[in-house]
């Protein structure tokens, strides 16, 4: 391990000191594509000069530092190679698990990943995320993109399990949170209405959003961050793209139920009709593996707390509104 000298931008990113000016230039850009930072606060933290050393491994050029948001780890990008790579350690081992398990690098739109010298390298996305800011900002080419890839997942590992079991399953976890146990309840109860069906499954992103999905020359390029993947009821990644979408826009549960039919009817027929007929059943079955997948992350470590918080403001209005109507 050897000390270099990096720039510091903010808590998330750090550019390399000493750089020539195209590569600084691409450092930016980079970095502007994928945050939210203007690029008035990057020259003005690089005219600041805070400089900090950071040992890295020997032999690997870094342009850029980025530290996640939520474990602190330090993942390190070269623009030239046009690689990410971060140390193994005990996640890294279980998602490298999880892409021979899934055969992920044979999945199109998955960024190729592979292990070199205790570090696991992935191909960078060279384009940008869109997030759309009201209905009219959604383009055709962009739910076109999004629905193979949905199609893609939905059509693997498919199984079937029992709402008994389903259920079963989630009161194993031992839940100490008083903010979400009757949100938890009303799921439970939406699901043994229908106590005698099955639950279809496949395999699921587990973090999808906007911010995860990358697109190149308005065509999605890579979708990144797949170390949530795992086996879920079938419709949980178009729930969890489009639910803090509603949410944060103060959208109430029937705009949610409208807006997902139609674009499910138009861009995913073969799903469509048993959501149609199991919309609230499904929605109930997501918001319950969205729990469970708190405590299966890493956030369990950091502020389980805060998640709770985040896990209410997205789930207790709309899970209402279901128990509501029926």
């Amino acid at each position: 391990m050897g000390g270099k000298k990096f720039i510091f931008i903010n808590k998330s990113f750090l550019i390399k000191d000493k750089i020539n000016k195209k590569k600084l230039n691409q450092s930016i850009l980079f970095i502007l594509n994928k945050s939210n930072l203007k690029k008035d606060f990057i020259n003005a933290a690089i005219k600041r000069h805070k400089v900090i050393e950071i040992n890295l491994p020997k032999n690997f050029d870094t342009d850029i530092i980025f530290k996640t948001n939520f474990n602190k780890d330090l993942k390190f990008i070269n623009l030239s190679d046009s690689k990410i790579f971060y140390k193994k350690g005990i996640f890294g081992i279980s998602f490298l698990k999880k892409i021979k398990d899934f055969k992920l690098n044979e999945i199109k739109f998955f960024p190729r990943t592979y292990l070199y010298k205790g570090m696991i390298f992935q191909q960078i996305a060279k384009g940008y995320f869109i997030r759309p800011n009201k209905f009219p900002d959604f383009k055709e080419s962009f739910f076109k993109d999004f629905s193979k890839f949905i199609n893609i997942l939905s059509s693997l590992n498919n199984k079937k399990i029992k709402v008994n079991r389903f259920v079963k399953n989630f009161k194993n976890i031992k839940v100490k949170d008083d903010l979400n146990i009757k949100i938890l309840n009303m799921c439970i109860l939406i699901l043994k209405r229908k106590i005698q069906s099955s639950i279809n499954l496949s395999l699921t992103h587990g973090d999808l959003k906007f911010e995860h999905m990358y697109f190149l020359n308005n065509k999605l390029e890579f979708v990144i961050d797949w170390e949530n993947i795992g086996i879920r009821s079938v419709y949980f990644d178009i729930f969890n793209f489009f639910t803090p979408w509603f949410v944060k826009r103060s959208y109430k549960y029937k705009k949610l139920k409208k807006f997902v039919l139609n674009f499910m009817d138009f861009y995913t027929p073969k799903l469509s009709e048993n959501l149609r007929n199991n919309f609230d059943f499904y929605f109930a079955a997501f918001a319950l593996e969205r729990y469970i997948r708190l405590h299966q992350s890493r956030t369990v470590e950091f502020d389980i707390r805060a998640a709770y918080k985040r896990y209410y403001f997205l789930f207790n209005k709309m899970i209402r509104e279901i128990s509501n109507e029926h």
